[in-house]
């Protein structure tokens, strides 16, 4: 039902952008109801298909190395060293906290719903490919939302993130397609 929620909202933001509304609180409203797909699907990722967390070692700091070799030896075909790259940058006790409570970033909740493939040898990141779920976009659209989301003005010394129609219908396609790769487990 969550899942279906959010399919709705999102494909409901499309058809407002189809009709014309190219606002730009339409566009951010788009990037936010993808993302929040997005985050769903990781979510029933880590839900249906739980990580043991005792398997993670515990960090004092972030050690970048550390999390690289993890995330390598999970040997996830869609998971390529640019990706591995990315998320071994992130926390691994969010990542842990993710497992039990996946309410953290996009980034964290990718990297607790691949800690989830130790324990199933069926989880959907064994099979779906590089070219199936396109991580890396994922990933950028995870960036451009964390962007956007933050006001940006004169105060900050920032330039606003100016998001495109393009942009925005870019990111509903990608969240649709990735979703519908996941259907066959669902």
């Amino acid at each position: 039902p969550d899942i279906k929620r959010h399919l709705a909202a999102l494909l409901a933001r499309q058809e407002k952008m189809l009709q014309g509304d190219r606002s730009e609180q339409e566009l951010d409203a788009a990037l936010v109801e993808s993302q929040k797909l997005l985050e769903v699907v990781m979510q029933w990722l880590i839900r249906t298909y739980p990580a043991d967390v005792g398997q993670l070692p515990r960090q004092q700091r972030t050690d970048f190395g550390l999390n690289q070799r993890l995330l390598s030896a999970l040997q996830l075909p869609a998971f390529t060293e640019p990706v591995i790259n990315l998320l071994a940058r992130q926390k691994l006790e969010q990542v842990i906290r993710a497992c039990t409570k996946p309410d953290s970033s996009l980034k964290a909740l990718l990297f607790a719903a691949a800690m989830g493939t130790l324990s199933d040898q069926r989880h959907p990141l064994r099979a779906l490919s590089a070219d199936e779920l396109q991580l890396e976009t994922l990933l950028e659209l995870a960036d451009l939302r964390n962007k956007s989301s933050h006001a940006q003005s004169k105060f900050t010394g920032k330039a606003p993130i100016q998001l495109t129609p393009s942009t925005a219908r870019n990111s509903i396609q990608y969240a649709l397609n990735f979703t519908s790769c996941f259907k066959e487990w669902m």
